[in-house]
């Protein structure tokens, strides 16, 4: 310690590594490290070299693949995971040759159809006087089906198609949801179908 109470190593002498660096630091980002630690970039490829870390590139490719997206995608559709992760249809593509992973494939998208559910009498109702009511109910139904996703899913970037719209769906999917094992459903379809398993709106 100098006179001016700051460590010595902020001088130049070599920061000892901490003691619970090799077990804290597995699996973590460079950028997590610097933080938790307080140290530079190159303190960090030191340290990780002396626990026997692998080491990571100091800074990641714009547009690339976030930490953890190989793990997660790897279990969800491409929809599911356009969706959770607020990406495009590119982009999820993407993110996937480059972990070198597949998503779940999909089960056949049923042609919508006049009628498909039987709904309550205040099913419109609810869907009119709140239309995050529909955003809700597919939240919820996705604890029960494998796969529940709007059908206006942009698939790429700048242009305007969308999942629907390839699908040949009235409005390019718009206020159209998709729930693997009963098809395209409408938004008030879908909110039905929700309270059918149990869902309830907040007071």
């Amino acid at each position: 310690m100098n006179p001016f109470g700051i460590p010595d190593w902020t001088f130049g002498t070599t920061r000892p590594m901490p003691a619970d660096f090799a077990a804290w630091a597995k699996g973590k980002t460079a950028a997590q490290i610097r933080a938790h630690y307080r140290c530079s970039g190159a303190t960090v490829l030191k340290w990780r070299k002396m626990a026997g870390l692998p080491a990571t590139p100091a800074f990641r490719m714009r547009g690339s693949a976030p930490d953890g997206f190989a793990e997660v995608a790897a279990r969800m559709y491409l929809t599911e995971a356009m969706e959770h992760f607020k990406i495009a249809y590119r982009t999820a593509r993407r993110w996937y040759a480059e972990c070198g992973i597949e998503p779940q494939k999909a089960p056949p998208t049923p042609r919508p159809t006049q009628s498909r559910i039987a709904l309550p009498y205040n099913a419109v109702k609810r869907a009119e006087l709140d239309p995050s009511t529909a955003s809700h109910a597919a939240q919820h139904l996705r604890r029960i089906f494998p796969s529940v996703h709007r059908a206006d899913i942009r698939l790429n970037e700048t242009g305007g198609e969308t999942w629907g719209s390839v699908r040949d769906l009235p409005n390019k999917g718009r206020d159209q949801y998709y729930v693997s094992g009963k098809g395209v459903v409408s938004s008030v379809e879908l909110i039905d179908l929700a309270y059918r398993h149990g869902f309830r709106e907040a007071a």
